[in-house]
């Protein structure tokens, strides 16, 4: 009996991963940077499409690459250390948000390329217990539809 508290506490704040979907995605080229590599933003609306809230991080600080036939870009957070000391970022930093059920967030990521992006990407967001789940966030992968790259003059090869 003396467990049953902690487990109420486990299953209160478990999120399943398909109670997020994503909306919609864009990405656009902003043009080049003083070498030449191009600068693209990456943006996406997720969803909450459960009946729970969801605690989500908005201000991703890494991405990475899958080259598909339609390259995959994932845009995900991980965790800073200094001497092997953790970091721990402020949460606005973070920009964590709390969706209640079909309430949506945008969530978008800066990157540079030396190389111009494919016609078409997918755009995917990773949701990851950084710091030890200390925020409460929802961990889980939701990926878009693949989407054209907006490319303006300034991008040109």
């Amino acid at each position: 009996m003396r467990f049953l508290p902690a487990l109420l506490l486990v299953t209160a704040t478990f999120t399943h991963a398909s109670d997020l979907t994503v909306k919609t995605t864009s990405v656009s080229c902003e043009g080049k940077d003083e070498y030449g590599r191009y600068e693209y933003q990456l943006g996406l609306i997720v969803q909450n499409i459960g009946k729970d809230e969801i605690t989500i991080i908005t201000k991703p600080n890494s991405m990475s690459t899958l080259l598909y036939e339609t390259p995959e870009l994932t845009l995900d957070n991980s965790e800073t250390k200094i001497n092997k000391v953790p970091i721990i970022p402020p949460e606005s930093e973070l920009g964590i948000v709390v969706l209640q059920p079909n309430d949506g967030a945008q969530i978008y990521r800066t990157t540079k390329e030396r190389k111009p992006l494919a016609d078409k990407v997918v755009v995917a967001y990773q949701g990851s217990a950084i710091y030890g789940g200390r925020y409460g966030n929802w961990v889980g992968l939701v990926k878009g539809e693949p989407t054209t790259v907006y490319d303006n003059d300034k991008c040109k090869p």
